[in-house]
């Protein structure tokens, strides 16, 4: 159905393992993947993956010493965690394959059949943001720049090439043992401050606050999918504001309904119903606070912005991102520097922008008109990417519009296998569901 791979011979933290496909010896028959976030506002949750398979041998069994994979899922014991794990889907067009999903093992469940003929067994995955967040920090040295009373301190930085951010980042992974293979750290903008954690503190949060201190939100760190597998990335602000450029390697897609899809089948890719267009109030901001750690609580109240005429619409209604370990920018101070996240959010969010929920596509068949678009954005999309939508409402409504994918979600099951498309191999029925947020939010760079 697809390339479900496991890496036992390997450690959890092999850059290039040796991996053994799974798929072709015992019968999968459905897995699932979720990452991302669900809009622009808050931090990527860690990825997860659900594998479903019949093993007819007993290859997954904990208790059976002769099984396949007894004593080499985690080295010692019959079966266990932080296996590497990956699920991978081929282009039945092109026959290319994709990686969809790299993680480790979290769990494996083996259910015997009543009949006793087979068992079921389901493997859970995590993917990296889920190993960062359980390493912690212990206060010996071995992690921050150094240990004062009992506390993991990382220094300021203040003066040079404005790297902070790329360097605090890349040293808490370093302290991890994180493969430097597996990273795609941008530089970041701002200096960061001298940052105190109480031992035990997570790595992955040293990381997610060097992100914040970039701009809270905006700036993301995930595991990246098919273009960059299992690598830990971080994208500053300026992926957002400036997404041409090409280094950040964001793609592009076009979506729509019957009408734009059937003008343009070779490039335009057939969305599925529902399309939600949708109004709300969960992102709406009439004022914003933003302050960087160390600031003198008589500076406070300057951190704080209104927009008065859209208060006294709606009420108070405040986004905040306090004690941030912004130092500065190139020429700016913490404060002034800081104020400008704050600046951003009181003149963009007071009025919401149209929403579209989730966007879903289905695989087609392919010898469909819709295929080979279909195929390939279900295959090669990423968080970060823009996904432009264009639509023909009742009425005379409709979207011509870019979205940025911030979560991404497939569910996978075997389908049937079609004349003359990959030797007869079965191809899955797959529906990708993509969490977006409107591009118009990022239209002015407020830097």
């Amino acid at each position: 159905m697809a390339g479900i791979s496991l890496a036992p011979a390997d450690t959890a933290l092999t850059a290039s393992p040796t991996w053994e496909r799974i798929d072709t010896a015992y019968n999968v028959t459905s897995f699932t993947v979720d990452r991302g976030r669900p809009n622009e506002m808050g931090r990527t949750d860690t990825g997860t993956a659900h594998i479903e398979l019949i093993d007819k041998t007993g290859a997954f069994d904990p208790t059976n010493l002769g099984g396949h994979f007894f004593g080499r899922l985690t080295a010692g014991v019959p079966m266990g965690p932080l296996v590497q794990a990956r699920i991978e889907l081929q282009n039945p067009l092109t026959s290319v394959w994709t990686t969809l999903f790299r993680g480790f093992i979290s769990s494996i469940q083996w259910v015997p059949y009543r009949r006793e003929t087979h068992a079921n067994v389901t493997i859970d995955l995590v993917d990296g943001l889920a190993y960062l967040a359980a390493c912690e920090m212990a206060p010996d040295g071995s992690f921050g720049d150094e240990v004062f009373e009992g506390n993991i301190v990382f220094h300021e930085k203040s003066t040079g090439s404005v790297d902070a951010v790329q360097g605090r980042i890349n040293k808490a992974l370093d302290q991890a043992q994180w493969p430097a293979a597996l990273r795609e750290i941008f530089t970041g903008n701002v200096y960061l401050q001298e940052t105190v954690y109480a031992p035990r503190s997570t790595v992955l949060s040293v990381i997610q606050d060097a992100a914040d201190a970039e701009f809270p939100d905006v700036a993301n760190v995930y595991i990246g999918g098919p273009r960059s597998p299992g690598n830990l990335v971080f994208h500053g602000r300026l992926a957002r504001f400036n997404p041409a450029d090409t280094s950040y390697n964001i793609q592009r897609w076009n979506t729509g309904d019957d009408a734009a899809a059937n003008a343009d089948t070779a490039n335009v890719c057939r969305l599925s119903p529902p399309l939600v267009a949708s109004l709300d109030d969960t992102l709406l901001y009439t004022s914003a606070l933003a302050t960087p750690q160390n600031i003198d609580d008589g500076d406070i109240p300057g951190q704080y912005l209104t927009n008065p005429a859209e208060a006294a619409k709606k009420g108070l209604r405040t986004w905040s991102a306090e004690n941030l370990a912004t130092f500065g920018g190139v020429s700016t101070t913490a404060e002034v520097e800081v104020l400008k996240f704050a600046d951003y959010i009181r003149d963009n969010y007071p009025q919401p922008k149209v929403r579209v929920g989730q966007l879903t596509i289905k695989s087609r068949n392919p010898s469909s008109v819709y295929a080979a678009a279909t195929w390939n954005l279900i295959c090669k999309v990423d968080i970060s990417d823009i996904v432009h939508v264009k639509t023909t409402h009742t009425g005379g409504g409709g979207f011509d519009t870019d979205f940025y994918v911030e979560g991404i979600h497939y569910t996978a099951r075997p389908g049937p296998a079609y004349p003359g498309t990959l030797s007869g191999v079965a191809i899955p029925y797959v529906e990708l569901t993509l969490d977006v947020s409107p591009r118009g939010y990022y239209d002015v760079n407020p830097f």
